[in-house]
């Protein structure tokens, strides 16, 4: 998990951004679990998500079939 700044300098303590990164990795490694860090890493890096995408997809498809079946049968519009 990494916070993306810019090369610049910040606008409130005049500190480069390389230096806030760091204190911020600091800060989250002192207050949440490591556990949840890599839990959050590996969903972050798996491919279930790309799986979850599919599925949801697919089902909307699927539910816009269902509902133009519908239409076309009671309506008596045409499908396309």
């Amino acid at each position: 998990m990494r916070i993306f700044l810019t090369k610049s300098y910040s606008h409130f303590n005049k500190k480069p951004a390389e230096d806030l990164t760091k204190e911020m990795m600091m800060t989250l490694e002192k207050y949440v679990p490591q556990f949840i860090i890599k839990i959050m890493y590996l969903q972050r890096n798996s491919i279930i998500y790309m799986i979850q995408f599919q599925f949801f997809f697919s089902v909307s498809i699927i539910f816009n079939l269902i509902g133009r079946t519908f239409d076309t049968l009671y309506y008596k519009i045409p499908f396309f």
